[in-house]
């Protein structure tokens, strides 16, 4: 399942086992983005010794029993001696971690969230104590123990792996996780966000989606409104992205448009969640514009305001948001595609023809007239008065004289 430059990082480490979402990932063959390796029967300095074999090591986990080993061909890879977890306060910081290279890899395993995640891959084989494999195969979520409930997160990292894998939650795991319900306050809002944002990165977000109602942790997003259709644009809002390759802030900004009716639930959800600005103010103009091809006549002008209007958002953008909600591109919507093509402005704003320098040239000088011209000349080319320079020109000599 991995190459050779792993396995001989491995036969060097010794007892040493591939843990968590790297053997989940090769298995459905995925692409091993981060790697954990766990070694065991060792200490801190003969890990730290062998590692430095094969490149740079940062030791700043120590306390933890965690380096980073910064492999010259496999990039970063976390490195740990196996540990106990042991809850002793509130939040992901509130646990006592304590290194133990002598635990079995069932117990070791045993601290982890779910099944799918508590496989071990060593020189070996595969070690499967909670038989995760079997999960996966069927699209099981199963939480690997009763201490799931010392991280509540671990109920949004669910919703994450339902849409990231198409998962569908075992009865006892739901009830669990309906019994931390109370315990959202204990999150992290930046975390909030990063399941949130892995969420939006599955090809199934309406599992997701489902895992919050089941679980009642839809309660703490009383902004989404979860109905069949809801389900299912959120679904093929997905399918839009992987078809069309859109990925990082553009996905996720498709993908949580969906799940708001109107401008003031989305900057309220959007809030609760610590989602960025940027992503923010993406997903809000999609929320607001998404019946601009329903609005009026659609012509050169109306379209050049769009364009204006939906920035950051590009009238590509929207019409992918518009494909999802209506499960097909209306016509409306393509022909202001066809005219923002033939505009230049598909996947742009548009920019000021008319310039502070176009107005020194005609010899005016810079002062607070300067700013009046350049919004009235601005707004006639948002109403295609003009379309290029000698345009401007012309409408500038008129403005002038009149």
């Amino acid at each position: 399942m991995f190459n050779k430059e792993v396995i001989d990082l491995l036969s060097a480490l010794g007892k040493a086992y591939i843990v968590g979402g790297s053997v989940r990932d090769a298995i459905l063959g995925l692409p091993a983005k981060d790697l954990d390796i766990e070694v065991f029967n060792t200490d801190w300095e003969q890990l730290v010794t062998t590692a430095s074999r094969f490149g740079s090591v940062k030791t700043v986990g120590k306390s933890f029993g965690v380096a980073k080993l910064q492999h010259p061909t496999l990039g970063e890879i976390d490195l740990s001696l196996p540990r106990r977890e042991n809850r002793v306060g509130v939040g992901h910081k509130g646990f006592k971690v304590t290194p133990d290279s002598n635990l079995t890899l069932a117990q070791a395993a045993s601290r982890r969230d779910f099944t799918i995640n508590a496989m071990l891959w060593g020189l070996d084989g595969l070690t499967d104590p909670f038989f995760g494999k079997s999960d996966l195969e069927t699209r099981i979520l199963r939480h690997v123990s009763d201490k799931f409930v010392e991280d509540p997160l671990r109920v949004l990292r669910g919703m994450q792996f339902c849409s990231r894998f198409g998962l569908t939650a075992a009865p006892e795991t739901v009830e669990l996780c309906r019994s931390i319900a109370n315990r959202f306050h204990e999150l992290s809002a930046d975390r909030i966000f990063t399941e949130w944002q892995k969420w939006a990165k599955g090809s199934h977000p309406s599992k997701g989606l489902f895992f919050l109602v089941q679980t009642g942790w839809i309660q703490h997003f009383p902004e989404i409104t979860i109905t069949n259709h809801a389900l299912r644009s959120v679904d093929i809002a997905a399918e839009v992205c992987n078809r069309n390759n859109i990925t990082g802030d553009a996905r996720t900004a498709q993908l949580l448009a969906i799940l708001c009716c109107n401008k003031s639930d989305a900057r309220t959800f959007l809030a609760r969640i610590n989602c960025p600005k940027l992503i923010a103010e993406k997903v809000v103009s999609l929320v607001v514009n998404h019946l601009a091809h329903c609005n009026s006549a659609i012509t050169p002008a109306s379209v050049t305001r769009l364009a204006h209007k939906l920035v950051p958002v590009t009238i590509q953008e929207l019409a992918w948001h518009v494909e999802a909600i209506n499960n097909g591109l209306p016509q409306a919507m393509q022909d202001i595609l066809d005219i923002a093509r033939s505009l230049g402005l598909v996947n742009s704003r548009p920019e000021p023809i008319l310039l502070g320098r176009h107005l020194v040239q005609r010899g005016l000088k810079p002062g607070k007239d300067f700013t009046r011209i350049l919004d009235a000349a601005f707004q006639a080319q948002l109403d295609c008065v003009f379309t290029d320079l000698a345009g401007a020109q012309d409408w500038l000599t008129k403005f002038l004289q009149g």
